[in-house]
This record gives structure tokens, sequence and C-alpha cells, in this order.
């Protein structure tokens, strides 16, 4: 019997990232996707409180609509101050069945003052960066990571290795047994 994975999020990208991740987590184990749209549609969360936050309410929600996986996955991008400026950063979330937490982060990158502030006054990312360098659907393809890049990392390889990291937990459970 395959074990189900629940995403927070119908994305097809993320889906793909957290199909491509948990092979090479768990390669002798077949997983089932379900995708629920629990993503945020509002402000960016500001900070990583309110990131963690966020996800967190996504994860909640899911195990509601479904309470009987194996692993609950949810990931998001915010904003935050650093000494350089605003920052992007992405984060995953995965709990287990028995809600054992494994929280990752991918890097993070510069964000313009521009786009900084069309986010800080309540103007979701994606349309911020779609509005500012007439993209079109930033959010489900390369990312602003990939066009900040030049495609050279895009939004699935920025996602993978945090997704990866997250699961790895639950692979080395025992590790983190006192």
């Amino acid at each position: 019997m395959n074990q189900k994975i629940i995403l927070t999020s119908k994305s097809e990208l993320k889906g793909q990232v957290v199909l491509e991740a948990i092979k090479k987590v768990f390669p002798d184990t077949t997983f089932d996707l379900i995708q629920f749209d629990l993503e945020m549609n509002g402000p960016e969360p500001v900070g990583e409180k309110a990131l963690i936050s966020e996800i967190t309410d996504h994860l909640k929600k899911a195990r509601v609509l479904d309470s009987t996986a194996a692993f609950y996955i949810a990931m998001e991008g915010g904003v935050q101050e650093g000494e350089d400026g605003t920052n992007e950063v992405a984060m995953v979330i995965v709990e287990n069945n028995e809600g054992v937490r494994s929280i990752s982060r991918a890097a993070s990158f510069p964000v313009p003052p521009k786009i900084a502030n069309k986010v800080k006054n309540g103007i979701p990312f994606a349309d911020a960066v779609n509005e500012e360098y007439s993209t079109t659907d930033i959010k489900n393809t390369q990312g602003f990571v990939g066009l900040l890049t030049n495609g050279v990392v895009d939004k699935k390889a920025l996602y993978f290795q945090p997704v990866i990291i997250a699961f790895s937990r639950f692979a080395k459970i025992e590790w983190f047994k006192e």
C-alpha cells in the first residue's frame, strides 16, 4: 500500500519538487501525492515568525481535510529585513502523522526596493514581480529567483534541497529520539 503525502498547494511545480525529493529520501517507498489549495492569496508574510505561522496554519487545515497521511508538507515564501535590505526567503515544514515537525529554509535572495515596497504595501510578491517586470505567472514558472539569476537557479531548484532536508529528519527519525 502506498503512503500518502498531503501538499498544501495545488502548484504543479511544488508537486514535482515534493515527488522528486521524497523519492531521493525514501527510494524504496511509494507515495501518493494529494494536493489541496491552501496557499495564501493575500499579502506576503513579513518576518520568519509570520511565515512559520502562515505555513503552520496551512498544515492544520490540511489535517482537517485529511487525517490519514503519512506526511503533510507546506512551503511558502516571505520577506524579511536583513542587513542588506529586504530579502525573500522560502521555508518548508513537513509534519508526520504523529505531529513531529521538521523545518527547513531555502536560500534567501535580495529583493529590489520597488518590489519590496509593493509587498510591504500589501501586494502579493508574485503580482508585484509580474507588474514590475512584465512577466506572466512568475509564481508558477521560474519564480523571481529564476528571473534574478537568469535561470541559473529557478524556483524548483530553490525548493528542492530544503524539501529533501525536511524529509530527511524522518528517514533518520531514530537519531532524534532521546
